[in-house]
Parts: structure tokens; sequence; C-alpha cells
């Protein structure tokens, strides 16, 4: 292998010797030809480019190349040494400076083109110049006078040839055409170009001179429609132009030669430019649709560009099957919890990487959110949806994820669904996520194909159309608050409504049992809770009785909420209703299992006046114990023991146990589910406050209630954000 690599090294440094030698003469056929005066050396952009993409390992080809143009021009023998070291001394700066500046070869970027312009073209011929043209002053080559026209001829030079002929060799080594249609046309415009020169410097007179500045439009389209190819090549057919015309002339003009030359380095400058910034537009604009397109922290594409591309094949296919996984993982949030945000970013980083290189390169990934991805199958079955599941699962529950002296690993739950070219991006999407949900309630870490005649998956389909028209439901007046009156037993006390919430559609109303278990599911009570006390505070503060109090019920996600009070106190603040008008009420078993947070949250609220019920006291033998603890200031019997109240005895002393237990904490109890004249007879000789029930109210809407006194009014939704 070495042996193969040495002759391949020593027939490469024969043939850019040899052509090194070549562009030497031609330089130094310019420099004749031009009455000393050197438009452009090509072997310095030669140099150049091979130091700069071959390594230094091909400095002995500027060395050899140099000392055998000396010796064959019959130089001194110090010129066969002072050349090669003075082409060598601008490769090795013109590199230097090239790393400095770290230049891309491709000149890519605006800034690479005016450092390699103005700092290497410019500077790197400088020393080069300054030490041949002492060499030769001092072997008596070059007279005093002379000796700095010649410094200026070989930096002239020396700098053209670095502008024109290193970046063609360099990016044409790089660039290939992408079709043979693209070669071809390519081709046909080279050949343009070389008849377009052809006929400039056959045209008689001073017309060629005065057409040849006319080229610069051609560079600048050549440089937009081909990029740097484009510019390179153009720079060179002018450089051959310039030639061309001087050759007709017999006997050059020194002064237009110089401008002509001038112009060609010009429309080199503007061709790389353009090129460049044409270039970054296009990459702005690829970074600007990736950015639009993909998740920012995994680089998988977002949910909106994953449903796009599920769209798209959708609408592709005809009658072939796809799949798609839905994955959904588990007990992440305990790493969000114990390490913060920024070290489940990194694992989420780091499980997208593990998911991409554990599948194959057709498939399709996305992030969904959160800890939410799904992986698209083009023209995949069952079987291969189901053995790539496993695989993804295997992969993330073999999958640890350290950070600092903890380790963590997570499992995942695969919801799969096949495909068909009928089927709609929605509904696809939907079954499975039913599915991926079924995973999750099977005991996780698992996975769950959908299938259309399983009665889990129907009634998963069932409860998300309940919360698909929930959130419509807000929006257009089918969600609405009813109220129900809590009456004092004894004397006046200002009017006192329970709201309760109501979905109605086609003439039904459907009570909170049929919706709010599957709210509460799918985590949507925050933004129901904060839906209805927006209503609720928007109605009170149109009542025309100032003393009229609602009673506003709340979820145990809402009340655990770090939003939660804020929310409230903005709410008050913005319809100005006092808060001692408001009494939020709270379940007892959601007390008790919140009791830290809900202690808390509840005491910040009742400093500032707002009211607090526990619901369905009783209903635990804990709440005895718990009452002391929690900030009440009233207390609803459980509507069970009320509603048996009259035949059963034992219910009669819970409720009557109740009441003494609230009354002995200042407590104020309410009797829920009162239905009947001994009920309510009975409550009375116990001494209970207040009774609610359908012997006292029945449900009403909220607007009826307002309407009564002729200025209330609810209107539609006001906010949907949610206590969040």
């Amino acid at each position: 292998m070495g042996d193969k690599h040495g002759w391949r090294y020593t027939v490469g440094l024969l043939g850019f010797t040899a052509v090194y030698f070549l562009l030497d003469q031609i330089g130094l056929f310019l420099q004749g030809a031009y009455g000393g005066l050197t438009p452009l050396w090509p072997a310095s952009g030669l140099a150049l480019a091979l130091l700069w993409r071959g390594g230094l390992r091909w400095w002995p080809v500027v060395a050899i190349g140099e000392a055998a143009i000396a010796v064959w021009l019959g130089q001194p023998p110090v010129m066969w040494v002072v050349g090669p070291l003075a082409q060598l001394s601008e490769a090795l700066l013109g590199l230097w400076l090239l790393n400095r500046y770290q230049i891309h070869p491709g000149l890519r970027q605006v800034r690479d083109v005016l450092a390699f312009a103005l700092a290497v073209c410019l500077l790197a011929p400088v020393p080069a110049a300054l030490l041949g043209t002492s060499a030769m002053f001092a072997g008596d080559m070059l007279g005093a006078r002379e000796l700095l026209p010649a410094a200026l001829t070989w930096w002239l030079g020396d700098a053209l040839g670095l502008l024109i002929v290193t970046p063609l060799l360099v990016i044409w080594r790089r660039w290939s055409f992408r079709s043979r249609f693209e070669a071809l046309n390519w081709a046909g415009v080279l050949v343009l170009w070389a008849v377009l020169g052809t006929a400039l410097v056959l045209v008689n007179g001073h017309a060629g001179d005065y057409l040849f500045f006319l080229l610069l439009p051609a560079v600048i389209w050549l440089s937009l429609r081909y990029g740097r190819v484009g510019a390179a090549s153009a720079a060179v057919f002018l450089a051959l132009v310039v030639f061309g015309l001087n050759a007709q002339r017999g006997v050059p003009d020194g002064f237009l030669t110089g401008v002509r030359i001038a112009f060609v380095g010009v429309s080199a400058m503007i061709g790389y430019l353009l090129a460049a910034m044409h270039s970054e537009q296009r990459r702005l604009v690829a970074q600007l649709e990736q950015r639009a397109s993909h998740d920012s922290l995994t680089g998988l594409l977002d949910r909106g560009a994953f449903h796009r591309r599920l769209e798209r094949l959708l609408a592709e296919g005809e009658g072939e099957s796809h799949a798609l996984l839905y994955l959904d993982l588990d007990q992440f949030k305990i790493v969000n919890d114990t390490c913060g945000h920024a070290a489940g970013d990194r694992m989420l980083a780091e499980l997208a990487n593990l998911l991409e290189a554990s599948a194959e390169p057709s498939y399709i990934f996305g992030r969904l959110g959160g800890d939410e991805f799904a992986v698209l199958m083009p023209w995949a079955s069952e079987a291969e949806a189901l053995y790539t599941a496993e695989v993804l699962r295997r992969a993330i529950l073999d999958f640890r994820y350290s950070y600092g002296e903890l380790v963590f690993s997570v499992g995942v739950s695969i919801g799969i669904t096949l495909i068909q070219s009928h089927d709609t991006p929605e509904g696809v999407m939907t079954r499975a996520d039913i599915a991926c949900y079924s995973a999750k309630r099977e005991g996780r870490n698992r996975v769950h194909l959908y299938r259309i005649d399983d009665l889990e998956m129907r009634r998963q389909h069932s409860e998300l159309r309940w919360i698909s028209q929930m959130h419509q439901a807000m929006q257009d007046g089918r969600l609405q608050l009813y109220v129900q009156r809590i009456m004092a037993v004894r004397g006046e006390a200002p009017p006192l409504f329970e709201v309760l919430l109501r979905y109605v559609e086609g003439g039904r109303v459907a009570t909170p049992g049929a919706f709010l278990p599957v709210a509460a599911r799918y985590g949507l009570m925050p933004e129901l809770d904060h839906w209805v006390v927006d209503q609720a505070l928007r109605a009170l503060s149109a009542a025309a009785d100032d003393q009229l109090s609602l009673s506003i019920n709340l979820s145990g996600t809402t009340l655990d909420s770090p939003r939660f009070v804020d929310d409230m106190l903005a709410l008050a603040d913005r319809y100005r209703i006092a808060p001692a008008r408001v009494c939020l009420e709270i379940t007892e078993s959601v007390a008790i299992d919140r009791l830290t947070r809900a202690q808390r949250q509840m005491r910040w609220l009742q400093d500032v006046g707002f009211r607090f019920a526990l619901d369905d006291f009783g209903s635990g033998v804990a709440s005895f114990g718990y009452l002391e603890a929690l900030p009440v200031d009233m207390v609803k019997i459980d509507g069970r023991f009320v509603k048996g109240l009259e035949n059963d005895t034992a219910n009669l002393i819970i409720v009557e146990a109740l009441l003494n237990l609230a009354k002995a904490r200042g407590i104020t109890c309410v009797a829920e589910w009162v239905e009947t004249d001994r009920q309510m007879a009975r409550l009375a000789a116990l001494g209970i406050d207040y009774v609610q029930g359908f012997h006292v109210h029945r449900p009403e809407r909220l607007t009826n209630i307002l309407s009564q006194s002729g200025n209330w009014l609810v209107s539609g939704v006001n906010s949907t954000q949610g206590f969040a």
C-alpha cells in the first residue's frame, strides 16, 4: 500500500511540475508579448492551489519548476535558488493568510471573497516581488531605475495569477454536474463564450475595445446562474479575450492593456462577490426553510411539517399501504423535575438521534411536541410496523442518560396505525394517538396496534370527539353556564348561586358527568376552569345587585397550577369584582390529595377576600382530621347522606355529626341534594345553615337569573388560555 502511494505521489509530482513549467512559459510569453508588462503569471495561481488543496507535500513542484525555468532562461545560479525561494515564500504566505482568515476553498461567503482578494492576492506576492527583483538587481540583471517597475510588474502578474487561476483550479476541482443536461448546458455556455470572445478579437479597429467592456453583464449573468464556477470561468475568458485583443494589435498599448487587466481583476471580484452573495442568500433561505419546518431542539420535522409530509404521502399513494408510529415517552417528567428542563432538552436531543439511527433512512421522523414523536413509514406492512416499533421501544428502554452522578432511563408507549390512500391526515393522527394512549393504559412501555373492532379504541374515539367539540363549544356558545340557588334556611342572606357547566347541542343538555372526566383525562381542566371563572366574573360584574355572589367549582389540576393565584387576582381586577363575592369550591378528595399546595394557594386568596367551600364533605373518613388544616369558609355535606336522611337513621347521625363538626370550627354548613319537604324539615331541625337542591331551585341559565335584574348579561368567550 505504501509503495502504491509513493508511486502515485511521484507521478503526480512529475505531472504537476511539467504543468507548472508550462505555465511559467505562458507567463514569459505574455511578458514578452506585452513589452515587459506581465498581465498574468498563471504559475503563481497553480502554486497556491496545490498547497491549499493538496498540502505542503507539493512544495517540490514549486521549487523544481522555478529552478527549471531559471536554468532554461540561462539566469545566473543565484536565481536557481532565489527564484524557488521567492515563489515558495509567496505560496506559503498565501497559505498562512488563507488559514489565518479561515477562507473557505469554495469562496462561499462575501467575507471569503474579500479576504482572498484583499489579503491573499494583494499581500502574498509582495515578498516574492521584493526578493526576486532584489536578486536580479544584485546579479546585474536589472538597473536601479528598473527595480521598482520590475517589482510592480512581478507583483501585478502574481496577484492576477492568484485572483484568476487559483479559484478556477480549486473550485473546478470540487464542482460536479448534477445531471447530464446540466453538463451539456454548461458546455453550450462555454462554446457561446468562445464564439463571443473570438468575435470581439476579430473585430477591426477600436470597436472591439469598446465592446470588450460590455462583457461585464455576461460575467454577472454567469456568476448568478452558475455561481462560483461561472465567476471563475468568466474571469479566465476575460483574460483570454484581453490577450487576443492585444495579439491583434501587434504592438500593445500599455495604458489600454493596463485598463483591460484592471477590468479583468475588477470583473473577477464582482463575479466572485455576486456568486458569494447569491450563495449566502440561498443558504439563508434554506436555513429559514429548515427552521420553519424543523424542531430547533431535535432537528426533526416539527408537527406542521410532519403533517404536510403525511398529506403529501396520502396524495401520492394509490392503493399503497403505509404505517404511522406515535411515540410518547414514559416517566420523562422525572428528568425535568429532578434536573431541570435544560437537562431534559439535552436528553430529548440524544433520543431523537437514537431514534433516527435505529430505523431505516427512508422513514420520516417528527417531533410533535414535548416528549411525543412520530415515525412515518412509507410502503410498510403491519409486520414491518410492529417490528420497527419494537426495535425503537427496545432502543429507548436500553438508553441511559447521565447527568452528573445521576443516570436516567425512560420507556416509551407506541401506538401504530396502518394508512390507506383514502385516509385523511387528521384521521391517521387521531388513530395513532388513540393507540398510543391505549398502550399507556395497558401498563406503559409497550406497543399497541389500532384495530377498528377494538372496543377500547371506540371508547377513546368517542372521548376525543368530546374534546374536539368542547374546544369549539367554548367559541360558539354550546358550552353554557347554569346556576342553582344556595338558600339560607333562616333569615335573609345575600343571594348565592353555584355555577354549573352544561353542554348544549340540538336542544339536548349534557351534564358534566358526560364530559368532565374526559376533559380531566386529557388535561383540559385548567383551560375549562379558566373559561368558567372568566365568564362567571364577567357576568357578576354586570349584576345590578352588588350583593349577589357566585360559587365556582375548581378541579385539582387547576388548584395545582402555579399560575392559579395570579390568574384569579387578574380576573377579579379586570372585572372589578370584590373577591368576597366569589366562593371557590374544591372537593374534599382534591384538597386532601394536595394538602400542602392547597393550603398555600387557598390562604393567599383568602387573605385578599376570596371564600372557599369544601364540596362532598364527609365522603372520606379523613375529612374530620383535615378540616382544621384547610382554610375553608363553607362545607357542603355530601348529597348521598342527605338523600337517605328520611329513611336511614345512620345518615341522619352522619349529617348531624358533620354539621356539629363544622359549627365547632365556625364554618358555615350547606346540605346538598335537598329534594323533599321532609328532608328540608329535618335539616332545619338540625340547624343547617344553607340548603341546595331541586326542592330549592332547579338549575337554569345564568343569563335567566341575571335578566331578572334587568341588566345582567353574559356574552361570548373572553379567554380560553387556562390556568397553566
